[in-house]
């Protein structure tokens, strides 16, 4: 079991409240999932202050044993005594320390060996007997028991196996007597699943409503439909219900979902997975509604029909120190698909409180607000309340959609040649909706091409901050009229709360430098540090290094600026 110990006070006693828990019977490995958006806050918002968890968990196989975001979780492989730590800073500074101690009970399962060379007349109670299939498998399967598969074997599945017990693993074991082979094809030496059935959209694996603690390991998901790129029937791997389901260093292969959270389970672990195909994944690696999600270090080459993630209705959910991308495949030398389009790499519709964070995004676009235009009809009431965009390497661009309040976007570096950087929709009028409370703040924006902008409004918004934010664009050139590192259609010039310390190219030579329709069009530097809301901006033209800079996701901040101006662009860790 998991057993709460005790819970330290906070140190101001007019604000005593600590972070909640989702406890379960379980033992390690277990992941525990935390969360703090309720805790009451001295001075400012969740979005101004800082939330640092410390799993108290120092083990050589522990991996992320400290996050940043509302909420976050982290698998213990061991059993002991451990202590969670939060601290908290507002927006003043003023820093509480919370702490809550648990008992996790050491790995007592019981084991069901399968092996490709198994006897399903046996009970699977050891390595020397195994059963031969997962249906056999799943019906010796009790409470407190796991499932493993023998490394380098392949099993078919044609119909979903639902897990009705809760404390349950399906992973892999290493066989002794089976030598393993170097291999370099995309399972490495992981069991595989592989699906036989019909293409019908099914599940492989499903957990039963009343079930907690599922954990899928060490395991590589493949089908019989490896041709084709279409989405149409395929059968998705993991359809969590229940509470407190955990997938971790799976690779899935030719696939529809990764992870189909449809019937909105409370607590999801996503962590170390991989799609490693230009058309394996045909839909989503991560489709997500309900509520406590965590996905840590996933990488996805591509979506070949949707996004890598979607938020369909979820709260409380941390996105961290991924790698996605959504490809366009459909020119002939990038495979001639005219229906693989780079669809985005992150969308998150509705919904409250996500934290996306130290993520690198190759290709694809970042979008964060309900459906408009002709596909958000069904829901027209959709709204996401709370996000942070913060310490990510985008090649691509922000989306804010109408039917967004209260952003932070800071500290990210965005490489987007001829388009914009950050793109925040006005009120539309036919959803009667818009957005409010967006903050761009210590983000550098990269442009190597000759048009684009840094920050495009179209409208209406109910208060934007732009602060200490430095667009690197040294050939840009205001040729049209779509081209400015500041770009306000009509009611975008009252959008603005405030506007300072910004570093913005030097554009004389040129017939302004922003673009403010409400203005009349392109101003100069002049007229705009004479709005009453700009303050300290600057107009400075930087020149680039010679190749653009790439990076990878890593445990730790990486983003930098792209030329150093101290309190300007984005700052590691911040």
């Amino acid at each position: 079991m998991v057993s709460l110990l005790s819970a330290a006070p906070a140190t101001r006693p007019d604000l005593q409240d600590s972070f909640s828990v989702i406890l379960t019977a379980g033992m390690a490995p277990y992941t525990l999932h935390v969360n703090a958006v309720n805790i009451p806050l001295a001075h400012g918002t969740v979005l101004t202050a800082r939330y640092e968890w410390d799993f108290g968990d120092g083990t050589a196989e522990s991996k992320y044993n400290k996050l940043v975001g509302w909420n976050a979780a982290h698998i213990y492989n061991r059993g002991g005594n451990y202590t969670v730590a939060l601290t908290l800073t507002d927006e003043a500074g003023d820093q509480r320390v919370m702490k809550k101690a648990f008992i996790i009970d050491n790995d007592s399962r019981q084991t069901i060996y399968v092996a490709g060379n198994g006897n399903d007349g046996s009970f699977g109670n050891t390595p020397q007997q195994p059963v031969r299939t997962l249906a056999r498998a799943g019906k010796l399967l009790r409470e407190d028991s796991r499932i493993l598969l023998r490394r380098g074997d392949i099993f078919e599945i044609s119909s979903p196996l639902e897990i009705k017990r809760s404390n349950v693993i399906i992973g892999a074991y290493d066989d002794p007597a089976k030598p393993k082979q170097a291999t370099t094809q995309p399972a490495g030496d992981r069991p595989v699943i592989f699906f036989t059935g019909l293409k019908k959209d099914v599940p492989y694996f499903t957990t039963a409503r009343n079930t907690s603690d599922a954990m899928f390991q060490d395991l590589a998901f493949d089908s019989k439909f490896s041709q084709g790129a279409d989405k149409t029937g395929m059968p998705d791997c993991v359809k969590p219900s229940g509470q407190n389901t955990t997938v971790r260093n799976c690779v899935f292969l030719n696939v529809g979902y990764g992870i189909n959270g449809n019937q909105e389970p409370h607590g999801v672990m996503a962590i170390d997975n991989s799609c490693p195909l230009e058309t394996g994944l045909r839909s989503y690696f991560a489709w997500v509604q309900g509520s406590d999600h965590v996905y840590l270090g996933n990488t996805v080459v591509n979506s070949t029909r949707e996004h890598c993630l979607r938020v369909g209705g979820a709260d409380r959910i941390l996105i961290a120190y991924n790698n996605f991308s959504n490809l366009d495949r459909r020119a002939p030398n990038k495979g001639g698909d005219q229906l693989d389009v780079s669809k985005g790499a992150m969308t998150i519709h509705s919904g409250s409180y996500v934290y996306v964070v130290n993520n690198v995004i190759p290709v694809g676009e970042l979008l964060i607000g309900p459906l408009g235009k002709g596909d958000g009809w069904n829901n027209p009431k959709a709204r996401w309340h709370w996000a942070v965009i913060e310490g990510n390497e985008i090649n691509s661009y922000v989306y804010i959609n109408h039917g967004t309040d209260h952003v932070m976007c800071r500290n990210n570096l965005i490489n987007r040649n001829d388009w914009s950087c950050f793109i925040v929709e006005g009120y539309d009028e036919k959803y009667q909706r818009g957005n409010s409370d967006i903050t761009i703040i210590n983000n550098t924006g990269v442009n190597r091409g000759l048009k684009g902008n840094f920050l495009r409004v179209t409208g209406k918004v109910d208060g934007i901050t732009v602060r200490n934010n430095l667009y690197i664009a040294p050939k840009l050139k205001l040729t049209d009229n779509w081209s400015a590192p500041v770009y306000a259609d009509p009611g975008g010039l009252s959008s603005f709360r405030e506007s300072s310390g910004n570093v913005w190219p030097d554009l004389k030579g040129f017939k302004g430098v922003h673009y403010i329709i409400d203005l009349g069009g392109y101003i100069s530097e002049k007229k705009w540090l004479d709005q009453a809301f700009v303050k300290g901006d600057r107009f400075q033209t930087l020149v680039l290094p010679a190749t653009q800079p790439t990076a990878e996701a890593t445990t730790e901040p990486t983003t930098e600026p792209a030329i150093d101006l101290g309190e300007v662009g984005a700052k590691p860790g911040a």
